[in-house]
């Protein structure tokens, strides 16, 4: 879970932007197994979904490391993806003096993924408010269990005698309300869960770089402490909400965790 997989003749690979992008077969088992359901078109929806969402969060890793010089490459696979790329590698510029190695590049890094979601949660929260507005309704109700969208858009209405143009968008497919509803889910609340202490998720990455810059040479060994404590209570609460997957995914985050903190440390920095 911590490195690419090994490359196998069933890759689907491709170019984006520059970046060499290679998805992994298992990515598309995982994805279908997560969004399982009768409706053969659901399911495609999201899965595509899935691959456009994480592949954005990876190439938003990947567009920072390309800022700080150095070729990313981009690998989704069973548990989501990751940008990698090998620090020895910089363009011979005399003028060139960004550090990417520093703890200030590795943190932005690191939060360029998830910001890659949210910046595209947020443009999609614009475009509907001003369309389609209904669609955000039955979104937050979904996610939220609450109507606020709703009572801001009566109040505007009431207010300054606003009015969004709504072609009752939802009732001409409901589909398409769906795949709405899983961009703003993957990209929003999937991005928070990445931004938790957890290695090798972003946010334990953000925090080993902090404890390495604070605590020095105990960097590691705290931020491994903490990622084994917070992937163990996620793992914890899963099991309470009888969420499976959840359960067995930050369980062997927290057995990994633990492992590394056992048998020392490892190197590299894929992202």
């Amino acid at each position: 879970m911590l490195t690419a997989p090994q490359p196998t003749p069933y890759d689907l690979r491709f170019p984006l932007f520059g970046v060499p992008v290679r998805v992994h077969p298992l990515f598309w088992l995982v994805s279908v197994l997560l969004g399982w359901s009768t409706d053969l078109r659901e399911v495609l929806s999201w899965v595509a979904v899935v691959f456009v969402s994480i592949l954005l969060h990876e190439f938003g890793h990947a567009l920072a490391i390309r800022y700080y010089g150095w070729r990313p490459e981009i690998t989704l696979y069973s548990f989501g993806g990751l940008a990698s790329y090998h620090p020895g590698y910089r363009p011979v510029y005399s003028s060139y003096t960004r550090d990417g190695e520093s703890t200030r590049g590795q943190i932005i890094i690191a939060l360029a993924g998830p910001a890659a979601g949210f910046a595209l949660a947020a443009a999609l929260f614009l475009v509907f408010f001003f369309l389609y507005p209904s669609v955000l309704v039955v979104c937050e109700a979904a996610l939220f269990g609450t109507y606020g969208v709703d009572h801001l858009l009566h109040g505007l209405e009431a207010g300054v005698g606003w009015r969004p143009h709504d072609a009752d968008w939802l009732a001409m497919d409901p589909l398409r309300s769906s795949i709405v509803l899983n961009l703003f889910y993957v990209n929003i609340f999937w991005g928070l869960v990445n931004l938790l202490p957890i290695y090798p998720l972003d946010g334990g990455r953000v925090s080993r770089e902090l404890f390495l810059h604070y605590t020095l040479s105990d960097g590691l060994r705290f931020s491994l402490m903490l990622s084994v404590a917070a992937a163990a209570g996620m793992a914890v609460w899963g099991l309470t909400q009888r969420e499976f997957f959840i359960t067995v995914l930050f369980g062997l985050l927290a057995y990994s965790s633990y492992q590394t903190l056992s048998h020392g440390f490892g190197g590299g920095r894929p992202w």
